[in-house]
């Protein structure tokens, strides 16, 4: 999923969903706002524990941003919300 924050930031979430686990990767090119996330994550993660949903310890990443007038190459699925 590909989620706006504020007017120009977006964070890119993947979740694979395997073997009874969740794994998540969290990419965003905001280095602020990838920090906080990896602050808040342990309550997702807690709160999923007490859903009874099995996850592995997530990914994050930085990403470097792409010039406006190219379009990111995509595959797959993409969820814009």
């Amino acid at each position: 999923m590909s989620l706006p924050i504020g007017t120009i930031d977006k964070m890119n979430v993947i979740a694979c969903w395997h073997q009874q686990q969740l794994s998540t990767r969290f990419e965003c090119a905001n280095q602020t706002l990838l920090h906080h996330i990896e602050r808040v994550t342990p309550y997702l993660i807690s709160r999923l524990q007490q859903l009874g949903i099995n996850s592995t310890p997530p990914h994050y990443k930085l990403i470097i941003q792409q010039p406006q007038n190219m379009p990111p190459a995509l595959s797959g699925l993409l969820i814009k919300v």
